[in-house]
């Protein structure tokens, strides 16, 4: 939930983020399962960032080691069209700034990367 609080906190300080960001809060980056990621993209999305909070802060113990290791896993599967296209990221709660930069960050490599029909 460290992620999503940083979102928050982004909102409260009204730092602004690209409105095609789509937000699904989970209790803890440990919970995804990569079979989520792949629904995403199987839905449409062009990629997926996940948050989780500093590996010395995870009130579940190793949550958020565990997710880590499953998006690196996949991304090592998945194949070199998506490896860009998926990233995990460290965070705490009064990071907002932080987090609306790398979603922007983010959003603008995705444009690069993929190609839109017209």
């Amino acid at each position: 939930s460290c992620g999503y609080a940083a979102a928050d906190d982004a909102g409260l300080k009204r730092f602004n983020y690209n409105p095609n960001v789509f937000i699904i809060q989970v209790p803890c980056t440990g919970r995804i399962d990569t079979s989520f990621i792949l629904k995403s993209f199987e839905m449409g999305f062009d990629g997926v960032m996940v948050f989780g909070c500093r590996k010395d802060a995870c009130r579940y113990i190793d949550g958020v080691e565990k997710a880590e290791k499953r998006v690196d896993i996949l991304k090592n599967i998945i194949g070199s069209n998506y490896t860009n296209r998926i990233c995990f990221k460290h965070m705490n709660a009064v990071e907002g700034s932080k987090f609306s930069e790398m979603i922007n960050d983010f959003y603008s490599k995705l444009k690069e990367e993929v190609k839109y029909e017209a």
